[in-house]
């Protein structure tokens, strides 16, 4: 499955408040070229196990098609 295949339904967790300034600060470019931020999202798996993982107290909780709507690509 390539990147550009993920469905939109897929759930996408990210460590933090994630507010927009949140978001802005944690913007950054990979050594790859990649410009963006880090989340946890795969085909499949719930948002328990997307954030058993993240050391942050909270978590923002999302979907690749809601991100898609705001500009994001990628995923």
């Amino acid at each position: 499955m390539s990147l550009e295949t993920i469905p939109d339904e897929a759930v996408v967790v990210r460590g933090g408040r994630n507010r927009p300034e949140d978001i802005e600060r944690a913007i950054g470019t990979h050594p790859s070229g990649v410009t963006g931020i880090s989340v946890e999202s795969a085909v499949g798996l719930s948002v328990k196990e997307l954030s058993a993982k993240i050391p942050h107290g909270q978590i923002g909780v999302t979907t690749v098609g809601e991100i898609r709507k705001q500009g994001g690509r990628k995923l």
